[in-house]
């Protein structure tokens, strides 16, 4: 019967998740089905925002809040206890309760991030994975180097396809777009 009742329980912790669209601009695609405000997305969905000016804003309960610009990402895998997120293209806002004991993984073409309880946001490009951290700290590991950096509040992080990764202060400009962003999204940035 105690076997039982561990197994119900962790089996209940487990659980599946889903992500509920909450704010969108422009073309915006779940799969192949043009994305609405209230739609579901789950782990193995697609989300594609086409165009410069789009976006989708995603949130799961009180835990998890992502918004994806100009994009593509896919959702691996997304239980009460762990996530994981491919980014492929575009920039990704993510927010993450620290609260909420939850692992989460971000991988992209370069590099596989491990997120704690913050705000940040990734931009991914042909050549290159860039991370600036809003808030908490985020942990980056270089896929090519295998070499792995812990960034914190107002730093960046710059990760290539053919040199070293590089670590350096967040500029101005970042930390203010950042900022802004996060406020747009309902999770301001305490400063």
């Amino acid at each position: 019967m105690q076997v039982f009742i561990l197994t119900l329980l962790i089996s209940i912790s487990s659980i599946a998740q889903v992500y509920t669209v909450t704010r969108l601009r422009g073309d915006v695609f779940i799969n192949d089905s043009k994305a609405k405000i209230g739609d579901l997305a789950k782990s193995g969905d697609i989300l594609n925002a086409k165009g410069k000016n789009c976006f989708v804003q995603i949130k799961e309960q009180d835990s998890s809040v992502i918004l994806l610009k100009d994009g593509k990402m896919i959702i691996r895998k997304n239980t009460t206890k762990e996530s994981e997120i491919s980014q492929i293209s575009g920039i990704l806002f993510h927010y993450l309760n620290p609260k909420k004991k939850k692992k989460f993984i971000i991988k992209t073409k370069n590099a596989t991030f491990g997120i704690r309880g913050t705000k940040y946001f990734i931009s991914e490009y042909p050549d290159k994975s860039y991370l600036c951290v809003c808030e908490g700290e985020v942990e980056g590991i270089d896929l090519s180097e295998n070499e792995s950096y812990s960034i914190s509040k107002d730093q960046d992080l710059y990760i290539y396809s053919n040199k070293p990764a590089k670590k350096a202060a967040a500029t101005n400009m970042m930390s203010m777009m950042g900022d802004k962003t996060f406020k747009e999204m309902g999770y301001p940035v305490n400063n």
